[in-house]
């Protein structure tokens, strides 16, 4: 099984046949961030599949709040292809609906009402597909 590194290095490798420098560029760019993660953990070169999905979470998180600090709309254009490219490299996130099912199971089982808390447990239970904002916002709606 291929890991999330060898994918994107794949497709640096199809992106440079094609010709298509901006896939190209963000790919690279995505890489060179998990390469980092790589040095930031002392992990062998064929670290764990969580540190290239952290990594690539990571670059995502930057492109979306840079996305607010461009004035200018071809930038932000720009950086919307962008976020589209890394996007394909993440697992697909939780649904309102599944978020809503986790916190309905969490909040049945565990008896404290400790926000932060509870966030962590339904993002454990979620996985990496579980989306704060949803999280938070479905758990506020639960506690009242």
């Amino acid at each position: 099984m291929s890991t999330l590194k060898d994918i994107i290095s794949d497709q640096i490798k199809i992106a440079m046949k094609a010709q298509d420098k901006f896939r190209l560029s963000v790919l690279r760019m995505v890489l060179s961030d998990i390469k980092y993660a790589e040095v930031a953990v002392r992990s062998e070169k064929d670290g764990g599949e969580d540190i290239y999905l952290k990594a690539v979470e990571g670059y995502a998180k930057k492109l979306e709040k840079s996305l607010n600090d461009l004035p200018d709309a071809q930038k932000q254009a720009d950086v919307r292809r962008e976020i589209a490219v890394v996007q394909e490299f993440l697992p697909k996130k939780a649904s309102r609906e599944e978020t809503l099912v986790a916190v309905e199971d969490v909040l049945a089982h565990v008896e404290e009402r400790n926000f932060g808390a509870l966030m962590k447990l339904v993002g454990e239970k979620l996985g990496g597909k579980g989306d704060s904002k949803i999280i938070s916002g479905v758990l506020k709606e639960k506690l009242g």
